[in-house]
């Protein structure tokens, strides 16, 4: 993902969930079941992202991505919740509430 396709897709309304992860990371593919379950909740107003840090690095240099995987969900272009470390789909689910 370019930073072009990163700062439009934070822009937009609703919730956005960026999923930082890497191929080589055993947690990252936890994480990667978490989220297709979310995915397939198909909830309105939500948007999820996969990023692969190692391809990606300009939009992981300016989101401070320093360990995967990471979730950030922004809310209408801003930050409601970072987390380092694999999440639990009903932790991801009240950072919407």
């Amino acid at each position: 993902m370019t930073l072009d396709e990163f700062n439009k897709i934070v822009a937009s309304k609703g919730y956005v969930l960026f999923d930082f992860f890497a191929t080589w990371c055993m947690p990252c593919k936890m994480q990667t079941s978490i989220i297709e379950e979310l995915k397939n909740k198909k909830i309105d107003n939500l948007s999820i992202h996969k990023i692969d840090v190692d391809e990606s690095e300009d939009v992981t240099d300016l989101n401070n991505i320093v360990s995967v995987p990471t979730l950030i969900m922004y809310k209408d272009g801003e930050v409601v919740k970072r987390y380092v470390g694999v999440a639990q789909l009903d932790k991801i689910l009240d950072w919407m509430k």
